[in-house]
């Protein structure tokens, strides 16, 4: 299998996900229980950390949901020891916000320079931005209209400070047919690209793209049907992008 083996000369592994080891895992430690006080049903989560404990950003299906059409705001979850959570419950109704509507679909955040990026899709794949001075909010909006078009946006700003906006076009035409990780330069204000997108992957990929970073190499994740994909690089695009 060939990703971003071609682009950045390293190495693509695939992990098969087990249902039963997931749904066991999944019933023995929840981290979201109908008990719990501000239950909420979660999805799409982004694990960010900053300052030593973990947030997991989340969209919210409604109770009474029929489709997708009716997810319309976003949900904190947070821990310091990954056992205990603490449910900030809704936390962004960005219908509220008169540029966006449509369907909310996965969020990510990020940090820079004193403030937190809340990166929204609204009407699937327009990509809007909230920020705040804290990871949980209040949030304020730091556009007033899309940012970009991606389906299930990350973003992820290195030790250099440079950042970097990724997802996959599957839901939106960028470049060639099809449904690939695509990657492109943010601004230093964290809300304009700095650049066009570019494609990263050969094999298309479903959904579920997340980027991070360890031991100075990259690592590229998406979702392919059943199976979660990952590809390694030693930079965050191609080198004659990255800078």
């Amino acid at each position: 299998m060939k990703h971003i083996i071609n682009v950045f000369n390293l190495k693509t592994i695939k992990l098969l996900l087990f249902a039963v080891i997931v749904q066991n895992t999944n019933a023995q430690n929840p981290i979201l229980n109908k008990s719990d006080k501000n239950f909420v049903y979660a999805a799409d989560p982004a694990a960010e950390v900053f300052n030593d404990t973990v947030y997991v950003y989340c969209s919210r299906d409604a109770t009474d949901a029929v489709s997708y059409k009716t997810m319309q705001d976003y949900v904190i979850l947070e821990s310091t020891d990954f056992k205990t959570w603490i449910n900030h419950g809704v936390v962004l109704e960005a219908r509220k916000y008169n540029w966006a509507g449509g369907q909310m679909s996965p969020p990510d955040a990020a940090y820079k320079e004193g403030w937190y990026y809340l990166y929204f899709p609204y009407n699937k794949t327009n990509i809007g931005v909230a920020k705040s001075k804290t990871p949980i909010g209040p949030w304020e909006e730091a556009v007033t209209d899309k940012i970009t078009t991606i389906f299930d946006p990350t973003v992820f700003v290195d030790d250099d400070g440079l950042a970097f906006i990724y997802g996959n076009d599957h839901k939106v035409n960028i470049g060639e047919p099809g449904a690939h990780i695509m990657g492109a330069k943010l601004k230093d204000n964290m809300i304009e690209l700095d650049g066009p997108w570019f494609r990263l992957s050969e094999e298309t990929v479903s959904e579920a793209v997340h980027v991070f970073k360890k031991d100075c190499l990259y690592y590229f994740r998406a979702r392919v049907g059943p199976v979660t994909i990952y590809s390694m690089a030693d930079t965050p695009l191609p080198k004659k992008y990255a800078t």
